[in-house]
């Protein structure tokens, strides 16, 4: 048994409003810069080969972060805050804004230009392997046929792209891409807070992943329970997601978030950062 339940969430919500106000700012950033931010890392990425897939990408996950955090908002406001759901909603708004974080986080073009190549390449090969799926069932040529023309337009660019940087594509593509490996190593996160700080990162990452897979033990974990009756094999306890659950969830999907809009503007308009 479990309820729904409108809680204090010690501080984190007083970060939703200024997540709000970066992801405006963001979103109003001049597509071709301005004279003041001609040096801006961005602008240097764009002049070179993959430098605009860094910002097509963590614009788009930071937008994939953005809309299931409103989403978070509105579960809250109109259910409550039960001890599964809400979390769920938090899992894909700090895992795009880790994605983001990683694609952002290097100070040299060339690793932030192979690592947005990376990322783009894995997530053709899901498309393509998506859409084979899909053409193995009765009448479906289209999808075949759409999967091969993806190929041969997409698949092409990314190859040249690979070549271009003197890269292996055979390698790129079946490098493994391990956010949990990733975390502990991510500059910005040292360098604005610490070690011990991305490793809380890390197991909330694995907790919320439990969520979102429907496990016992994150919701478990994560909840303040009372008994209620013996059951064969077990027991029937009440559900409630406990203070500090929410308060680390909430608390850590949102400074992650506003790390990685930060960074992204740092990287739009701030000459040598």
């Amino acid at each position: 048994m479990s309820e729904a339940q409108r809680v204090d969430f010690q501080g984190s919500d007083e970060a939703w409003p200024v997540i709000g106000a970066l992801f405006a700012r963001m979103q109003a950033l001049p597509e071709s810069g301005t004279p003041r931010t001609n040096l801006a890392p961005r602008q240097i990425d764009l002049a070179q080969t993959a430098g605009h897939r860094i910002y097509i990408q963590s614009h788009a996950l930071l937008g994939f972060a953005y809309e299931h955090h409103q989403a978070f908002l509105a579960h809250i406001i109109t259910v409550g805050f039960g001890p599964r759901a809400p979390f769920n909603l938090l899992r894909p708004v700090l895992e795009s804004s880790l994605w983001a974080l990683w694609l952002l986080d290097p100070h040299d073009s060339a690793t932030r230009r192979k690592r947005a190549l990376q990322y783009e390449i894995h997530d053709f090969k899901a498309e393509i392997a998506y859409l084979d799926e899909l053409g193995k069932r009765s009448g479906g040529l289209p999808m075949r046929e759409a999967a091969a023309e993806r190929q041969a337009h997409a698949g092409k660019s990314y190859r040249e792209e690979v070549a271009q940087l003197g890269l292996d594509y055979a390698a790129l593509s079946k490098a493994n891409m391990n956010l949990t490996d990733e975390i502990p190593k991510m500059q910005r996160l040292l360098d604005r807070h610490d070690k011990d700080t991305a490793r809380l990162i890390v197991a909330e990452w694995r907790r919320l992943s439990g969520y979102q897979h429907g496990k016992t033990w994150s919701v478990a974990l994560g909840s303040d329970q009372t008994f209620l009756a013996k059951i064969p094999g077990g027991q029937t306890v009440h559900l409630v997601a406990s203070d500090s659950s929410i308060s680390i969830a909430t608390g850590l999907a949102a400074l992650v978030f506003m790390e990685a809009l930060i960074l992204h503007i740092d990287r739009c308009e701030n000459p040598g950062r």
